[in-house]
C-alpha cells in the first residue's frame, strides 16, 4: 500500500474536494488494508479535534465581544427589562451561530505566495495580495503577464496568462483555464492539480499542464514522473514519465510530443522580467527627459539626481525654488532597480520646494506606493498657507484619494475647500500613478488612477490655481489633524496647462513597472 497515496486520498475527503473517482480509490484501499483503516480513523480524530477548536475558539471570542457591545440599560418595568433582555440574547445568539459557520473560514491558514510578477494584470485587482504577502484559499485570475505562485508545502507554479486557478489548500489547486508550470520539491510530492476533465498527481517531477477553454488540456512531464487521471471514465490513469506529454479531450486521451519550452519556467520568467524591466526603465527615462523639456513643465522630479538633502528640479526652464529640500526621507529602490525614490516612514520626513506662479489649468502627476492605509485619511501633499487657488492631496483608509482646492479666505479657511475624490482603488505595496487635471476655464477636476479616468468634478470658481510653498508628505500645520504619508514615491510633475487623457496614459506605459 502507498501510504503517501492513502494521506493524500485522506486529505482529499476530510476537505471536501474529492472526486468519484479518487472516492472509489481510497473505499478499495480501506476494504483491503486495516493499516488503511486505522489511518483513515485517526485522520478523521485530528479533524474533529481542528473543527472543534475552530468553533469554539470563534464562538467563545464572538460571544465575549457581543457580551461587551451589547448594553441594557435598567428600565422601571421588570417586563420591559425582560423583554430587552432576551433581545440581546437573541441577537448574541445569532452571532454565535454565524461564528460557528463560518469558524474554519475564518481560521483557515494561508495556502500559497504571490512570490513575484511581470507585467501581470489581474482581475479584480484589489483581491490579489502584494508579492510576497501570503494568502488563503481563494482563485486567482490572471487576465496577462505572469507570475510565480509558491503554495505553503512547498510546490511552486510559474503561472501564464490568461489563467484561472482556484488554490483551496497547501498541496492541490484547480486549473480551470490557462498553462502553468509546476516544480515540486520532496516535502510537496502529491501535489495536484484539478482540471475540469483531468487531475494530475506530481509524483516526483517537474511538469507542465494546460486548459483550454473547452475543458480539454495538456500534461508535458520535464523532470520525474506523473499521474493522469480522468474525471469521468473516457480514459484509464496513465502515468507520464519525464518527456512524456498527454493531451487530453472530452472522447479520450493521446499520447503526444512533448514541448518543454511551450512553458515558462522559473529561470526563463527570472530572465524575461529582468529583460523586461530594463527596457522599461530605458523606455521611462526617455519619456522622462522629454516630459522635462516641456514648455509646460513647472516642476519635475526625476529621484535619479539629487543628494542627501536636495532633490534637483529637472523642469526646463527651471524655475525660482529650482530645489527640493529633503528632510528626513531615506533614499531606497523605486520602481525598478537601480531607480532611486525616496521613503516616508515618520512625522519628520518631508519634501518641501517652492512653485511661483498662478495658472488657470494644472496638471499634477506623481507614483506613489503606499506601505499602509491604516488611519482614516493622510496628507500627500498639503497646502502651505490656505490661500486661494493652493490645493491638498488626500488619501484615505479605503483606498480612495483626491484633490481639494482652496477656494477663499472668508470665513474658516481650513473649510473653504472644493474636493473631488475618486473611488477605491489604491493598494498597498503596489506602485500607482496618481494624476489630477484642474481646469478652471472648465470648471472641471479630473481625477486619473494608473492613466485610466476614473472621476470627474465640478470645479467652483474661477481663481487661478498654485502651488506656492509645497509640501510633501507632512505638514506641521496638519499634523495634529491628520498623519503623515507612508511609503514612497518616485517622480514628481506639476504642469500649467490641463494634459490630455491620451497623454496621461502615455506618461503611464512608459513609467509603470
Amino acid at each position: 500500500m502507498n501510504g503517501a497515496r492513502l494521506q493524500h486520498l485522506l486529505e482529499l475527503h476530510f476537505d471536501g474536494g474529492m472526486a468519484e473517482a479518487e472516492r472509489q480509490e481510497m473505499e478499495g484501499l480501506l476494504r483491503e488494508h486495516p493499516e488503511a483503516r486505522t489511518a483513515y480513523w485517526k485522520a478523521a480524530e485530528w479533524h474533529a479535534l481542528f473543527r472543534q477548536w475552530g468553533e469554539e475558539t470563534t464562538g467563545r471570542q464572538a460571544a465575549e465581544k457581543m457580551l461587551q457591545e451589547v448594553t441594557v440599560p435598567a428600565p422601571p418595568v421588570a417586563r420591559r427589562s425582560r423583554k430587552l433582555t432576551l433581545l440581546a440574547l437573541a441577537t448574541l445568539g445569532a452571532v454565535v451561530a454565524a461564528c460557528l459557520l463560518l469558524g474554519p473560514l475564518w481560521f483557515a491558514p494561508p495556502v500559497a505566495t504571490v512570490v513575484q510578477e511581470s507585467d501581470a494584470v489581474w482581475s479584480p485587482a484589489g483581491l490579489v495580495p502584494e508579492p510576497g504577502s501570503a494568502m488563503k484559499r481563494g482563485t486567482l485570475i490572471l487576465e496577462k503577464g505572469s507570475a510565480v505562485v509558491s503554495l505553503s508545502q512547498g510546490a511552486s507554479l510559474v503561472l501564464e496568462g490568461p489563467a484561472r486557478i482556484r488554490i483551496d489548500r497547501a498541496n492541490r489547486i484547480e486549473l480551470q483555464e490557462g498553462r502553468l508550470r509546476a516544480r515540486v520539491p520532496t516535502q510537496a510530492h502529491g501535489f495536484t492539480v484539478i482540471t475540469p476533465h483531468f487531475t494530475v498527481v506530481d509524483l516526483g517531477t517537474e511538469f507542465g499542464c494546460q486548459v483550454l477553454p473547452d475543458g480539454s488540456g495538456e500534461v508535458h512531464v520535464m523532470e520525474g514522473s506523473v499521474e493522469v487521471r480522468p474525471r469521468d471514465a473516457q480514459f484509464t490513469p496513465k502515468t507520464l514519465n519525464v518527456h512524456q506529454a498527454l493531451r487530453i479531450r472530452p472522447e479520450g486521451a493521446t499520447a503526444i510530443a512533448s514541448e518543454p519550452a511551450r512553458f515558462l519556467g522559473q529561470e526563463q520568467f527570472a530572465l524575461e522580467r529582468r529583460t523586461r524591466q530594463e527596457a522599461q526603465f530605458a523606455a521611462w527615462r526617455t519619456a522622462s527627459r522629454e516630459l522635462a523639456a516641456n514648455a509646460s513643465t513647472l516642476l519635475h522630479l526625476d529621484f535619479e539626481t539629487g543628494s542627501d538633502t536636495r532633490l534637483m528640479n529637472r523642469a526646463n526652464p527651471v524655475h525660482a525654488g529650482a530645489e527640493a529640500i529633503i528632510q528626513g526621507c531615506r533614499w531606497t529602490q523605486g520602481r525598478w532597480t537601480g531607480k532611486g525614490g525616496l521613503e516616508f516612514s515618520s512625522p519628520e520626513d518631508r519634501l518641501r520646494i517652492t512653485v511661483n506662479g498662478t495658472y488657470p489649468a494644472m496638471t499634477l502627476i506623481t507614483w506613489i506606493k503606499s506601505a499602509d492605509l491604516a488611519s482614516r485619511q493622510h496628507l500627500l501633499a498639503p497646502s502651505g498657507d490656505y490661500r486661494p487657488g493652493e490645493m491638498d492631496w488626500i488619501i484615505n483608509s479605503d483606498g480612495t484619494w483626491g484633490i481639494g482646492v482652496h477656494l477663499s479666505t472668508a470665513g474658516d479657511p481650513a473649510r473653504n475647500w472644493r474636493v473631488t475624490l475618486a473611488p477605491a482603488g489604491l493598494t498597498p505595496g503596489r506602485w500607482h500613478m496618481l494624476s489630477a487635471v484642474l481646469d478652471t476655464p472648465a470648471r472641471k477636476a479630473s481625477l486619473y488612477l494608473d492613466g485610466v479616468l476614473v472621476t470627474e468634478g465640478f470645479l467652483e470658481g474661477r481663481t487661478p490655481l498654485s502651488l506656492g510653498s509645497l509640501v510633501i508628505g507632512n505638514s506641521d500645520r496638519h499634523r495634529t489633524l491628520r498623519p503623515n504619508f507612508r511609503g514612497r514615491m518616485d517622480e514628481l510633475s506639476a504642469h500649467s496647462i490641463a494634459l490630455p487623457a491620451a497623454e496621461i496614459r502615455l506618461l503611464y506605459e512608459a513609467g509603470h513597472p
